[in-house]
């Protein structure tokens, strides 16, 4: 066997240098996929969080302009008979009109329990249908997501949520569920009469300030 000595080749040296020079890139690979799989979480939560708003702004411009309950309305008479005087302004530190940014349950925001509870046979698998929606929450291949979903907006109306601290309650300041509140208020804009609505979608979690999304939609009446 012939030998050719003199051959181009790599040292101990270079070959252990390209390895760490590897590592490094690696390193930073690894970190950037850790960061677009988080942006992507992120991302794909606002994006739930829009259409649950939207949904309700979509129900409110096809429902009735009657049977909207508006910041005037003491006992509504359509869906539930629920009172609906949360959306008035009024309380510690409000002002005369409706302030957007309130915290939740405050200043003329009321979660949205205009549906009533969990909806009967036939739509209980509406996950938009009530104040509250369980994101990501699913624990088994059935359907624990639904079940969570319908057990949790039960409950929130069944206590009174509404009446009290609304998506502000701490049973619903946490991560996984999002709160849907509202506040609607009849006006007249450009001489014609309006209702002016505002849906807020609120993630539990940190500052309602950074964690919500906000659709505002004039109705005519």
């Amino acid at each position: 066997m012939n030998i050719k000595r003199g051959q181009p080749g790599f040292t101990l040296v270079e070959v252990m240098a390209a390895l760490a020079i590897l590592g490094i890139a690696m390193l930073g690979l690894t970190a950037g996929l850790i960061v677009a799989s988080s942006t992507t979480g992120i991302s794909a939560q606002r994006t739930l969080m829009l259409e649950f708003a939207q949904t309700r702004i979509e129900r409110l411009v096809a429902e009735t302009r009657t049977l909207i309950p508006t910041q005037y309305t003491t006992v509504a008479t359509f869906q539930g008979g629920l009172c609906c005087g949360k959306m008035a302004v009024s309380g510690t530190g409000c002002g005369a009109l409706f302030d957007p940014n309130a915290a939740p349950g405050n200043c003329g925001w009321q979660m949205d329990t205009i549906d009533g509870g969990a909806p009967g046979p036939g739509v209980g698998e509406d996950l938009m249908f009530g104040p509250l929606l369980i994101f990501n929450a699913s624990t088994n291949s059935t359907d624990g997501f639904i079940a969570k979903t319908i057990a949790a907006r039960t409950a929130a109306v069944a206590a009174g949520i509404d009446g009290a601290l609304g998506c502000g309650d701490p049973s619903v300041r946490n991560s996984g569920t999002l709160c849907r509140e509202l506040h609607i208020e009849p006006g007249v804009i450009s001489g014609v009469p309006m209702l002016r609505a505002w849906v807020r979608v609120v993630n539990g979690a940190g500052s309602y300030l950074s964690n919500s999304v906000m659709l505002q939609e004039d109705i005519a009446q």
